[in-house]
């Protein structure tokens, strides 16, 4: 019988999902939920690289680099949306 090795899920790519999701839903107000999703996601993935396939997770590591990408983006828009409607009261 072949040797099954189980494979356990990083934290961190729990995390960075579980922060991407969160900073997608509250992009107008915090932006930190979207930049935690983002570091934790890249070194999850750095971690599953080293790791010989020992830690899994990678698809969860991915979504929530691109939630929390995604959420940066939108809330650099909005900021800059807000920005430029109170510019345009002021004037």
């Amino acid at each position: 019988m072949p040797l099954v090795i189980a494979q356990r899920n990083s934290g961190l790519a729990v995390a960075s999902m579980v922060l991407g999701i969160i900073g997608i839903v509250l992009f107008c107000l915090f932006a930190i939920p979207c930049l935690l999703a983002t570091i934790f996601g890249g070194i999850a993935l750095g971690q599953m690289n080293k790791g010989n396939g020992s830690i899994g997770g990678r698809g969860m590591a991915i979504a929530g680099l691109v939630l929390g990408i995604i959420g940066i983006v939108l809330f650099v828009l909005v900021l800059a949306a807000g920005n430029n409607h109170w510019n345009f009261l002021r004037n």
